[in-house]
C-alpha cells in the first residue's frame, strides 16, 4: 500500500479528532483510493450516532462548524432531506443513512463530516453500495466489512437497489484503480 496515502488518512483522522474530540472514521472511497495508491479527491468521515435526535445531531455539527471556522476552514452545514416527510426511503440512500452533514474546505483537501444513523462503523459501512467501498480507517489500520481476508475484492458485489449507472461507474472505477496499482507498485 502507498505509505503516503495511509499517512494522509491518519493525518486527516487525527486532525478531525483533535478539533472535534469525536471519532469520525474515514470511510468508503477515500480509504479505497488510498489502498490503491491514489490520492482521494475528498474524505468522507463518519461518526456513528445511532438514534440520536435530529436537533441534537444538528447542534453537534453547528459546534464543529464553529470550531472549524476558528481553525480557518470554511464549512457548509446541511441536514439530510426527506427524513420525516412520511415516505419510504431506500435503506442505503443518503437520507436514510445520515442525520446531519457538513462539507469542510481546507487548502489542500475537502472533508465530508457525516453523522450516521448506524450504531457502529461496521453497521454503517455494510450499507455502502458495494463491497469495494465497505472499508474504513480506525486511526491505525484499514478495516473492512465485506467478508474477504484482505481489503481488496476480487469481484464487485452490490447491495440491493443499487442503480445500473452506479454499478457501471464502480466497475470502471475498479478497473482504473487496479491499472493504477499495477503501474505504480
Amino acid at each position: 500500500m502507498n505509505e503516503l496515502n495511509t499517512k494522509m488518512l491518519k493525518k486527516v483522522y487525527n486532525l478531525v479528532y483533535g478539533i472535534t474530540g469525536l471519532q469520525f472514521f474515514p470511510v468508503g472511497g477515500a480509504v479505497r483510493d488510498a489502498l490503491y495508491g491514489v490520492t482521494p479527491k475528498d474524505y468522507a468521515m463518519v461518526l456513528p450516532v445511532g438514534s440520536m435526535a435530529e436537533s441534537q445531531a444538528h447542534g453537534i455539527m453547528e459546534t464543529i462548524s464553529e470550531d472549524m471556522a476558528i481553525m480557518g476552514f470554511s464549512t457548509k452545514l446541511y441536514q439530510s432531506y426527506g427524513i420525516n416527510l412520511g415516505y419510504e426511503l431506500n435503506p442505503i440512500s443518503f437520507q436514510a443513512m445520515f442525520l446531519s452533514c457538513m462539507k469542510v474546505k481546507m487548502r489542500n483537501c475537502q472533508l465530508d463530516l457525516l453523522l450516521s444513523k448506524s450504531e457502529t462503523i461496521q453497521d454503517h459501512v455494510r450499507k455502502h453500495d458495494c463491497n469495494m467501498n465497505m472499508v474504513w480507517f480506525d486511526g491505525k489500520d484499514i478495516k473492512w466489512e465485506h467478508g474477504g481476508i484482505t481489503p481488496f475484492v476480487p469481484v464487485l458485489e452490490f447491495n440491493p437497489d443499487v442503480c445500473g449507472s452506479r454499478i457501471a461507474y464502480m466497475d470502471k472505477k475498479r478497473h482504473e484503480l487496479i491499472r493504477h496499482k499495477l503501474m505504480h507498485p
